[in-house]
């Protein structure tokens, strides 16, 4: 577990969550155009600098996030097996253990504890969900307020915006979901219940 707390990309959601915020504020001050307060150079330099930058740094810690979280998995799945040769050698030792001891996919949810088998109150509270539904919507502001920098109107660069903050967050959701079920197939279990009961 210390490997785990050690590489875990905490610093790097905190840094992306805030560049997030920043960006959300600067882009605010995008719609005070009829204010006054905001300049053509202003804009450009929010446009086309600051927040595609910022939208870089959020999904690179996505990705960072998705990776973090394929690691822990392998790592449970390693646990489990140690584990598994603990129990060949003193099987004893089995009522002191309250995680898995098997490295098939029942194992690792014994091991992450009680009722964390995937669920959907889970998977909109994850953290990788969160910063890819900031990611979309950074996304989006980026799309329509270019579509309103080329002359689109409001209602147009709306629609846009919204339309790519959805497409955006299907995709990160699918990508980051066939990367992870690529990873846990790579794994082959040598001591899965089906191996121990034959």
């Amino acid at each position: 577990m210390a490997i785990r707390l050690a590489r875990t990309p905490g610093s790097r959601i905190v840094l992306g969550l805030g560049l997030a915020a920043v960006a959300g504020i600067l882009s605010v001050f995008l719609s005070g155009a009829g204010h006054g307060w905001n300049t053509p150079l202003l804009v450009s330099v929010i446009l086309w600098v600051i927040l595609p930058v910022t939208l870089f740094i959020g999904v690179a810690t996505y990705i960072r996030i998705v990776d973090a979280r394929l690691e822990d998995y392998w790592l449970v799945y390693g646990m489990n097996r140690l584990r598994h040769a603990y129990l060949e050698i003193a099987p004893g030792l089995e009522p002191y253990f309250i995680t898995g001891h098997h490295d098939d996919p029942q194992g690792v949810t014994e091991t992450y504890g009680p009722h964390t088998e995937m669920r959907f109150y889970r998977l909109i509270a994850s953290t990788s969900m969160l910063v890819g539904v900031i990611d979309a919507a950074l996304a989006g502001i980026i799309a329509g307020l270019f579509a309103a920098a080329v002359g689109g109107g409001p209602a147009p660069s709306i629609v846009i915006g919204a339309v790519v903050t959805a497409v955006s967050v299907v995709l990160l959701i699918r990508n980051s979901r066939r990367f992870i079920d690529h990873g846990r197939r790579s794994l082959h279990s040598h001591f899965g219940r089906q191996i121990d009961a034959g």
